[in-house]
């Protein structure tokens, strides 16, 4: 997602493209693709055991990649990241993912990795 929209101006437009109807049931609110990407950071973050495995901090480089490819240069996406709370889900991602090391005073290489 975020190599196609940082070479393809024409998928700014696509990551406020409402996708409701790929769904079943039909949610009431707006599924957007940064919406689907926040809500992988909420879940990520939610699972502390999960959370600091090597493949769901790849997940959440991912996703935190997408996301700043999408923002980027699109004032009408920025704005619906800032509506959907995403500020406070990359700050609660960020703590969650950065714990320290098992003696508290150090982060795990990964977690350095994810924090930059």
């Amino acid at each position: 997602i975020g190599t196609a929209v940082k070479n393809h101006d024409e998928f700014h437009s696509w990551a406020l493209e409402d996708l409701r109807t790929a769904f079943v049931p039909t949610p009431d609110q707006p599924v957007t693709v940064i919406s689907l990407l926040l809500a992988n950071l909420e879940a990520f973050s939610a699972d502390a055991q999960e959370s600091l495995s090597s493949t769901s901090l790849s997940k959440r480089q991912r996703c935190l990649y997408a996301l700043g490819s999408l923002i980027r240069g699109n004032p009408a996406a920025t704005k619906h990241f800032q509506d959907l709370g995403g500020p406070s889900i990359l700050v609660t991602s960020l703590i969650q993912s950065t714990k320290t090391s098992p003696d508290g005073n150090t982060l795990s290489t990964s977690s350095a990795k994810f924090a930059s």
